[in-house]
Formats: C-alpha cells, structure tokens, sequence
C-alpha cells in the first residue's frame, strides 16, 4: 500500500488519495457507531499527523463537536476570526490539546483553514483587549 504526505501533513493512499487516519479509525470505530461515519472526525490523539496507529486516533462525534459549540457561543454565521475570539474569550489562549482539537474540529467542519499557531491567537487576544478597552 503506497501512500504519501499531504500539503497539510496528513497521510493519504497514493491510488484513492483517502485519508490514512480515516480508514484506520472506521475499520477501528464502525462496529461502535450508531451515527453515520462521515459525520465523525478522526483526530490523533498526539498530534503528529503522521501517527496513524489505533491507538493514537480517537473518535470526535457530532455530539462532541456541538456541545463544544455551545461552549464556546458558537454561531453559523461566525468568521474564523469570530470563532478564534469566542474561544480566547471562554479559554484564554493557554495550550490545551483537548480544546485545540476541538476548535480544529469545528473550524474543519465550517472548511476554514485548520491550522493556527499561537502567533494568531495573540493577535486575536489584543484585538479583543482592544475592542474592550475602546467600547
């Protein structure tokens, strides 16, 4: 089984071009569902991208996804911006991998681009220290 590494960082198989990570986590959770797989993410427990042992990736349901959109004030309508803001305001920007992961999951739900770093979310910060200092 050919594969190769994507623009993003993510295994893929060379002929269909499907995701590693989401092959191996439906041949590990299918059994388990009782809600559609392509309504799940899969995401690597470590990080690393590239790790697609079973034991590294982890199931996020809809349920997961949308009761940390209600966590976060999340609305349909919001800009990545917005939604970055809503999470700095409910969690600061201290690393948690749980919430990190979580707001990836929502940003690939909503198809913003993923990755953010901690540069980003400075900016956001004094945006928002800004925006409360001036109304």
């Amino acid at each position: 089984m050919e594969n190769y590494v994507d623009k993003q960082g993510f295994v893929r198989l060379k002929k269909s071009h499907e995701l590693l990570h989401r092959i191996i986590g439906k041949k590990q959770y299918s059994a388990e569902l009782n809600i559609p797989y392509s309504k799940c993410i899969i995401r690597h427990r470590d990080g690393n991208k590239r790790n697609n042992k079973p034991s590294n990736l982890e199931l996020l349901s809809p349920k997961i996804i949308e009761d940390f959109k209600k966590e976060i004030d999340f609305d349909k309508e919001d800009t990545r911006d917005v939604i970055f803001k809503k999470y700095i305001q409910k969690f600061g920007i201290n690393y948690s991998r749980e919430n990190y992961q979580n707001l990836e999951a929502v940003l690939q739900k909503k198809k913003f681009p993923v990755s953010f770093n901690l540069e980003e979310m400075n900016r956001l910060k004094k945006e928002l220290k800004f925006e409360a200092d001036y109304s």
